[in-house]
């Protein structure tokens, strides 16, 4: 996939507060922070696929899971924009529940699509040379899908479909900017420019 959890939070900051209902819950423990080290009792990290790009909740505060470096412990960070640079420290937090959330699913599916629009198949995203340009593309197209979800099962008047159709909007300019260069012989060099949009030809 082009985006991570950590990058369709960057964009939204209230994401696991509006919608973190609608997300998948991949661990819950009783958790210590050191630093930027956070240590979670009892929890099999690996078993429970959180690895890098994740989003642990401590006490309530979203951080970004920059690596898992054990079984039961992670690298974590306020966020960042971007994923280059040291980890930020946390601080005035010690410890106490911790949850780590994903939103894979909603990712995958626009993943799916993406790569449908570039007329590649499922799994054939490394032929995408330029991927870390369609990041914020996956990402705004999820969080359109992720607030779409909410709205729908939110009461009448709720914000949460005005964010949806904000999501929709901005990922529609966004995919107005991008062309895809795509490796189709598989020989590591970009031979074709591919554009994530439908364009109607019509007969003169």
């Amino acid at each position: 996939m082009f985006a991570l959890d950590i990058d369709l939070l960057v964009l939204e900051p209230n994401l696991f507060a509006d919608a973190g209902w609608s997300a998948q819950r991949l661990t819950s423990a009783v958790a210590t922070l050191s630093g930027t080290t956070l240590t979670l009792a009892g929890a099999d990290l690996v078993a429970a696929s959180v690895d890098a790009g994740c989003v642990a909740l401590l006490n309530g505060v979203p951080l970004e899971v920059v690596a898992r470096t054990g079984a039961g412990t992670l690298t974590v960070s306020l966020v960042r924009w971007g994923r280059t640079g040291p980890a930020i420290p946390p601080v005035g937090l010690s410890g106490g529940g911790c949850e780590v959330y994903t939103f894979r699913p909603q990712i995958a599916m626009v993943h799916r699509h993406i790569l449908r629009l570039l007329g590649l198949g499922e799994g054939e995203e490394a032929a995408v040379t330029n991927a870390p340009e369609f990041t914020t593309y996956e990402a705004l197209l999820a969080l359109h899908a992720v607030y779409s979800s909410a709205g729908a099962a939110a009461p009448a008047g709720s914000p949460l479909a005005d964010r949806a159709t904000q999501f929709r909007l901005r990922a529609a300019a966004e995919r107005t900017r991008l062309a895809a260069l795509v490796d189709t012989d598989g020989d590591g060099l970009a031979d074709a420019t591919r554009r994530p949009a439908v364009i109607p030809l019509l007969r003169g």
